[in-house]
């Protein structure tokens, strides 16, 4: 599982290569929260395995 910095640095290196790809905002956008959902998923995972 990443950490906030690590989330914080992917989310912008995400909007940086969409911006730079010429991607549509919103395309950009549901990268991002396709990526946020991923992680909440693995966090919620090993929180379930630690239980």
């Amino acid at each position: 599982m990443l950490e906030r910095a690590e989330i914080r640095d992917k989310i912008e290196q995400i909007i940086r290569e969409e911006y730079q790809g010429g991607t549509d905002p919103v395309e950009a956008l549901a990268r991002v929260r396709r990526f946020l959902s991923e992680q909440r998923r693995s966090r919620d995972h090993r929180s379930e395995a630690e239980d």
